[in-house]
């Protein structure tokens, strides 16, 4: 094929940009509300399309912000090479949240350029549905039934079949110095309000127990039996 054809092939390519010819211009920040603090990423570039992510719920913008440097001028659609540059920021749970938030963007970028989804750029489709359950929000609801009916209301309302109940140790850390695990009767506690959650509803339940059922409790708890 002579370069000539060769271009004009390329004018027909369905892309909603140039991608070769992409550019990160800007990164701006937004901070919202649901319902916990969030950071929203917007990543600009200099042919007007525009990539979201999001710094994890509860973590801080500069997680993000502090990687700026590393994006501007770069091509959004090189996904993988951006990711290895500033994944050494990035680390478990919140504080890593800049780093997944920005390449979410990138990604997001990347399929606007080339006019395709990215669940297809990622390797296509699986299944066409999945199963969504209702997470729950612990703060201020101190015991079983109280949180039992807010999980009973919002199963009722929005039309969910299946519940994760966190089992958290914030609510019980907050305000003690160097607090970081469970006090070990707890463990107990939780049992008895997971019971009366329970008896609110009849729904598949799954627990979240995050950092309270860890092998440090565990060996806490059979010490002191």
């Amino acid at each position: 094929m002579s370069n000539e054809r060769f271009e004009d092939a390329l004018q027909h390519v369905r892309t909603a940009s140039c991608p070769s010819e992409l550019r990160i211009t800007d990164m701006k920040i937004c901070e919202i509300g649901a319902p916990f603090s969030t950071a929203v990423i917007k990543l600009e570039t200099n042919q007007g399309i525009e990539g979201y992510g999001q710094v994890r719920e509860g973590s801080d913008r500069t997680y993000a912000v502090m990687l700026k440097r590393f994006l501007l001028g770069e091509n959004p659609c090189d996904v993988d090479k951006l990711f290895r540059r500033i994944k050494q920021w990035g680390w478990h749970s919140h504080q890593g949240g800049g780093v997944s938030g920005i390449e979410v963007a990138l990604w997001d970028l990347a399929g606007k350029a080339y006019g395709i989804p990215v669940w297809r750029m990622l390797g296509g489709k699986f299944r066409d549905k999945i199963r969504i359950y209702c997470d729950t929000d612990i703060h201020g609801k101190h015991d079983g039934t109280n949180m039992g009916n807010v999980l009973k209301e919002r199963i009722e309302k929005r039309g969910y079949n299946i519940v994760k109940m966190d089992l958290s140790c914030s609510e019980l850390c907050f305000g003690v110095p160097g607090a970081i695990t469970y006090p070990t009767d707890v463990l107990a506690r939780d049992d008895e309000e997971t019971q009366a959650i329970r008896k609110m509803f009849r729904q598949d339940f799954m627990n979240d127990p995050q950092i309270s059922r860890d092998e440090r409790v565990k060996l806490i708890a059979a010490r002191n039996a």
